[in-house]
């Protein structure tokens, strides 16, 4: 109902609500209260069997290429159908915060002549908002940004993630 009830918040925000799913149920939860599309983590993306299940909805995806190697690259593209689907591949460094030497922008110059067909993005870990100024100069379309109200809230990444005020800097850069 949780999931419901934020989905139905953003509708009234005109908000795109949007989750990763981890799993075959928690993405049948998500089709059920009506997501146009779902993101796949770095830690799903050679996960065939549930790209495969992902892929048969007719739905965008959104794929985080995180450590993926060129070929693994290759086998989730046809994996999900490239070419037959919308698809948005983001470029990711999966290092929380990603020190800007890592970044590797020019990637997205070499998905792009690699995978024409595709929308590229960037799942921004960065601390700032120089790699994501960079990453529309190069042509992404769509952005990641991990975003908390509070850096001492309990979990993984909150006390790295853009605040209000930093977000606000960072979607103005």
């Amino acid at each position: 109902e949780e999931w419901r009830e934020l989905k139905e918040y953003c509708d009234s925000k005109g908000i795109l609500f949007l989750s990763t799913a981890g799993n075959v149920s928690d993405f049948e939860l998500l089709l059920s209260i009506g997501v146009k599309a779902v993101k796949v983590g770095s830690d799903d993306f050679v996960n065939t069997p549930l790209i495969r299940r992902y892929a048969k909805e007719n739905i965008p995806l959104l794929l985080s290429c995180g450590m993926a190697t060129e070929d693994e690259i290759d086998l989730t593209l046809t994996t999900a159908g490239i070419g037959e689907k919308d698809m948005c591949l983001f470029l990711c460094t999966s290092q929380y915060p990603t020190p800007p030497v890592d970044v590797n922008i020019r990637k997205l110059t070499t998905l792009q002549v690699k995978y024409p067909s595709l929308v590229v993005g960037l799942s921004d870990h960065t601390q700032g908002f120089t790699a994501a100024c960079m990453a529309v100069a190069l042509g992404a379309k769509i952005f990641e940004k991990h975003f908390t109200m509070d850096h001492d809230l309990p979990g993984p990444d909150h006390w790295f993630s853009e605040t209000p005020e930093t977000l606000k800097k960072w979607v103005d850069g």
